[in-house]
């Protein structure tokens, strides 16, 4: 439980910054998914491409800010990553391509 809560405390300030950083919008492509909160903003998450349960981190590369359904769809879809660094994710989800440009917020596409 204490390891669960220190990685959970200890990135929270880099998931508000990417969530900031993306304009609360989803990174996966052609995602228009708007979901505004009490205050307007939009509701997002920050999930890891490599989980935390298999030693991934909360890091640059391993973090995407998605909408609720991408998100479970990244977690529970058939999913293969191509190329993941700090620059770009690339792979294959649930049957579609996908790349997503992370040093260039809005640079998408989908083969």
């Amino acid at each position: 439980m204490q390891v669960v809560e220190r990685i959970i405390r200890d990135d929270r300030k880099l998931v508000s910054l990417l969530k900031e950083y993306v304009d609360y919008k989803c990174q996966f492509p052609d995602c228009d998914s708007h979901i505004p909160d009490e205050n307007g903003v939009n509701y997002v998450e920050v999930a890891h491409i490599k989980a935390v349960a298999k030693e991934g981190k909360s890091v640059i590369g391993n973090l995407i800010v998605l909408c609720p359904n991408h998100h479970k769809e990244f977690d529970l879809g058939a999913r293969n990553i191509f190329t993941q660094n700090t620059e770009i994710i690339s792979g294959l989800l649930n049957g579609k391509n996908f790349e997503i440009n992370l040093a260039y917020n809005y640079s998408y596409k989908i083969k």
